[in-house]
């Protein structure tokens, strides 16, 4: 890409010292992306612009990555199925946690808020932060399976539970 640069910006660029100092550049701003971030985002280069992008549209490429183009789902999706299978499994029709990046985020996330920060805020931040480790090359323990709850059933109406309160009292009552 730095040669490209170069040829692109014109002699003024050719020597070997502006060379330097541009790959030098290059290599300061791209440290805080992991070297799975930067391919991305070469891979978004080639598809969103026909010339070398600048440092600047390289570097928000690199920002702009989402979990949809690791394989992973969406921040919303992924939020959706994590409050599902922690909060109300009973109701999923989900048996297992697709991957353990979302399950590590939803294990560490306080389900009721908290310090005045939703549990969705959390959540984000948490499975962000997973993914970067992810990418960094950090393993993940494997995600359990769903455990499902059981649901009482009970009376559903009040007749009904007056109902069953007589039969449970008239089996209790000594002769």
């Amino acid at each position: 890409m730095f040669s490209k640069q170069v040829t692109v910006v014109g002699d003024k660029a050719g020597s070997k010292l502006k060379t330097d100092n541009l790959k030098a550049e290059w290599e300061e701003i791209l440290t805080e992306f992991t070297r799975k971030e930067v391919e991305i985002a070469l891979g978004k280069c080639k598809k969103r612009f026909h010339y070398p992008p600048s440092m600047k549209q390289f570097y928000e490429l690199c920002q702009e990555l989402q979990p949809e183009d690791l394989g992973l789902h969406s921040e919303r999706g992924a939020y959706r199925i994590a409050y599902e299978l922690m909060i109300v499994p009973e109701r999923s029709k989900l048996t297992a946690w697709p991957n353990p990046i979302l399950y590590a985020a939803a294990k560490a996330t306080p389900w009721g808020g908290s310090y005045g920060v939703s549990s969705h805020q959390v959540f984000v931040e948490n499975y962000k932060a997973n993914i970067k480790k992810y990418l960094a090359g950090q393993k993940f323990k494997d995600a359990p399976k769903v455990c499902k709850t059981i649901t009482q059933k009970g009376p559903r109406t009040s007749k009904a539970a007056l109902s069953q309160l007589a039969k449970m009292r008239a089996k209790l009552r000594v002769h």
